[in-house]
């Protein structure tokens, strides 16, 4: 026996994808009327040692304050969708969301300020992958120079000036721009690239791309170093002095000039 599809089953099943057709449109529209949001703090830097930022997709620009104070500004918004992302994947995010709408998500985030001591780490509350998907994020950040700066973003254009202290990425996807004072360098992108200028006398560096090219300049020269085999590229040197430097692109390229 043949099954046949009766008039209520088909009417059932173009209802249904009506349904879903609506809850992506009104996913889509609330996007559209969400309004940014700005989020601050601001605390004195005399204890601190260490920043630690654990953030998602968007932006980060840190900055030497004047003054001995951090300086947080944060704008949020909502992602904007891109061309191959599917109205599945839409409805998907919006539906194992405790948000049904980006004005509730939006309205929801918060600054989560961990004084740990010498360290005080940043986090955005609520935390999971269904903010960060559906969340820009725009960080602004004043600290003293002389504090040590720790970055973890999904996805970013990361900017970073006149901090001395050292600076650490972790960075899934994107481009970061370093231009420091000094410090220890630990920084490591997936996928993007690095470049990256500061001043000191180094010690061990260790410069690589897994698939891609890396530079090395020391006090103005190029450093020659024959490359592994294969699509990677890779400089290593030795020195005797203090400043430290662990620099890796997975696929993408990597610079770095000491001075």
């Amino acid at each position: 026996m043949k099954a046949t599809i009766t008039g209520s089953s088909r009417l059932l099943s173009e209802v249904g994808a009506l349904m879903l057709v609506a809850c992506v449109v009104a996913a889509t529209d609330g996007r559209a009327q969400s309004a940014p949001r700005i989020l601050a703090w601001e605390g004195s830097a005399t204890a601190i040692e260490n920043l630690i930022l654990r953030a998602g997709n968007g932006s980060l620009t840190v900055t030497a304050a004047e003054t001995d104070r951090v300086r947080i500004s944060l704008e949020v918004s909502p992602k904007r969708w891109t061309d191959d992302e599917s109205g599945k994947k839409v409805a998907a995010w919006f539906l194992t969301s405790g948000n049904a709408t980006d004005a509730e998500l939006i309205a929801s985030i918060a600054l989560q300020v961990k004084d740990r001591g010498e360290d005080v780490e940043i986090s955005l509350r609520p935390g999971g992958r269904t903010r960060a998907s559906r969340v820009n994020e725009a960080w602004t950040i004043e600290v003293p120079a002389r504090l040590t700066v720790a970055a973890e973003m999904d996805a970013a254009v990361v900017s970073v000036a006149g901090i001395a202290g050292g600076f650490r990425l972790r960075l899934g996807h994107g481009k970061a721009d370093l231009d420091l004072a000094g410090g220890d360098l630990d920084l490591k992108v997936t996928v993007g690239e690095l470049s990256v200028r500061t001043r000191g006398d180094y010690g061990d560096i260790d410069l690589r791309s897994t698939v891609g090219d890396t530079e090395l300049w020391l006090g103005g020269l190029r450093i020659d170093y024959p490359d592994p085999p294969g699509a990677g590229s890779k400089v290593a040197v030795g020195g005797e002095g203090t400043l430290r430097a662990h620099v890796e692109v997975e696929v993408g390229d990597a610079e770095l000039r000491i001075n």
